[in-house]
């Protein structure tokens, strides 16, 4: 009678979320390393372009949608190939403004169009498309390069160390980390949607991102995987 009595109180307290908040029978992450990437953006750096772009030339400063602000790029762009001198430039846009020219957008109320500074040659290009970025990177020929043109050309984020506290909340039986897989045709790039935009819960679907060795790319269906329970009452624009 006092074990059915116990196993009645579990039971409630699992259905209540009281006093296990983290607690979830069933679910599991699947980790794996982060590779030990590093870009190379010391020659923005050493022209003070972080974050002024009146440090870029003026055939780039002359153009229709001209960069606003020019940021650091991280270090999960370290497997792009050749190893260009780098940055991120971005802009952002709101509708019903035409649509402007980048690698991709992050669509919120303001929309940021996000574009990259590339030294090639001694001279900076601005590469507005993922035809350009491929044309610069292609042909991608391992999987640390597929990472970083799959993060670059989407701006999907590469996450690790999920079973490492604070734990997120899951919201799939088995929620696995960023990993690459060869395939026939290229790479299978598995990454996280974890731009914030509107009120929370903010749940970060898992996207899987096909990379061919062209710099062709295909994004697949998302899905939910996890939320961070401190963010449940955060709204952005």
């Amino acid at each position: 009678m006092r074990r059915k009595l116990l196993l009645l109180i579990l039971a409630l307290i699992i259905l209540s979320g009281c006093g296990f908040p983290q607690l979830e029978l069933g679910k599991k992450v699947i980790e794996h390393p982060a590779p030990d990437l590093k870009v190379d953006y010391t020659y923005f750096e050493s022209l003070g372009c972080f974050p002024d772009p009146a440090c870029l030339p003026a055939e780039l400063q002359e153009i229709e949608h001209p960069v606003e602000y020019i940021s650091e790029p991280g270090n999960i762009l370290g497997g792009l190939s050749p190893a260009f001198p780098l940055a991120i430039a971005s802009r952002r846009g709101f509708q019903p403004e035409d649509e402007i020219p980048a690698v991709h957008v992050n669509r919120c109320l303001a929309d940021q169009y996000i574009r990259f500074l590339v030294l090639v040659d001694d001279r900076i290009r601005l590469v507005d498309s993922v035809e350009a970025l491929a044309a610069l990177y292609a042909p991608i020929e391992s999987e640390n390069e597929a990472l970083s043109f799959a993060v670059a050309a989407t701006g999907y984020s590469a996450v690790y160390d999920l079973d490492q506290p604070p734990k997120p909340r899951l919201h799939a039986e088995v929620v696995e980390e960023t990993h690459v897989k060869t395939t026939a045709d290229g790479y299978l790039v598995h990454l996280f949607d974890t731009y914030l935009c509107g009120c929370g819960p903010h749940i970060v679907p898992s996207v899987d991102v096909t990379v061919g060795r062209d710099g062709s790319i295909s994004i697949g269906k998302p899905v939910e995987a996890f939320s961070d329970p401190k963010l449940d009452d955060l709204c952005v624009d």
